[in-house]
């Protein structure tokens, strides 16, 4: 009887409780320690396989059968050569970039940055006008950088997978390099790095971007030129005061044919920058990017 009533005096008493959640401590610590030992294990292995990447970012040796994803072995042309150095960047540089062209403005736009001696970055989508194919070649011939945004744009299709990714990016790749001879090595994805559609394969596809040579792009700076409420001086006051607070400002502007307020804000912009004293030029594989993405 007494062992009893001891039992019924422990059970519910405050030293009871003490131990529980003692034991509870302990458990989860165990569990814990567990879950680190496996992913410990399977990050060495990870780490293993990565190992064996060489610097052109194929894989060697046996690996390569073992790891390699079904989209590493589509378009077997889509690889560009990774510049072997990163350049240093003055300080007070603007690159100014263009996005979703070519357009009805493309040209104004190339007007104004040649009376200025100045190249910028023209991250464009596919169109298979006449207009446009001449377009991308005055792109390069006057010495810009010529640079990818997909050819679709639509966010739906181009993020459903990293397949259906690839598939968009080699139509307007394959399209540049034939009609300007240049094999484009940089892209600034739509949306960004990162975003809402991409959001699950965001990693799984920048990773593979990168095995294929290709730098991406986002941005610091931006007129905010694509809202309703947008005006040149609006897009104009973005840019100057915001990329007046940077050393190094890749600026988001749009070339697109109902954006007439981003070409009237341009020469603005260019001029009381350079009053500001600073430079302009234009990214290519060699300048270290701007990203979102970590």
């Amino acid at each position: 009887m007494n062992i009893k009533r001891e039992d019924q005096q422990y059970f519910g008493s405050v030293l009871f409780f003490k131990h529980l959640i003692l034991a509870t401590i302990c458990l989860i610590i165990f569990s814990l320690l567990t879950v680190a030992i496996v992913l410990n294990k399977k990050n060495n292995q990870l780490s293993s396989k990565l190992t064996q990447l060489t610097g052109d970012g194929q894989i060697s040796g046996s690996a390569t059968e073992n790891i390699k994803l079904d989209y590493q072995k589509k378009f077997p042309k889509l690889y560009v050569e990774r510049k072997a150095k990163t350049k240093s960047v003055p300080e007070k540089t603007i690159f100014l970039t263009f996005d979703d062209g070519p357009s009805r403005n493309t040209m104004h736009i190339l007007d104004i940055l040649s009376y200025y001696d100045l190249k910028a970055t023209f991250f464009v989508v596919y169109n298979d006008s006449e207009d446009s194919k001449h377009i991308y070649q005055e792109i390069v011939k006057r010495g810009h950088t010529i640079a990818i945004h997909t050819a679709s744009h639509k966010y739906t299709d181009i993020y459903q997978s990293v397949d259906s990714f690839l598939e968009d990016f080699n139509k307007i790749f394959t399209k540049i390099e034939e009609l300007t001879g240049v094999k484009p090595d940089i892209l600034r994805l739509p949306g960004g790095s990162i975003n809402p559609y991409n959001v699950n394969i965001h990693q799984e596809l920048l990773a593979e971007l990168l095995r294929r040579g290709f730098t991406f792009h986002d941005w610091n700076v931006s007129g905010n030129d694509t809202g309703n409420s947008a005006t040149s001086y609006s897009i104009y006051q973005a840019v100057v005061n915001n990329a007046s607070k940077n050393d190094r400002s890749v600026v988001l502007l749009h070339d697109l044919s109902d954006k007439d307020i981003t070409v009237d804000a341009l020469e603005n912009i260019i001029v009381d920058l350079q009053d500001m004293g600073y430079s302009f030029e234009k990214l290519d594989g060699s300048i270290k990017p701007f990203t979102f993405a970590y």
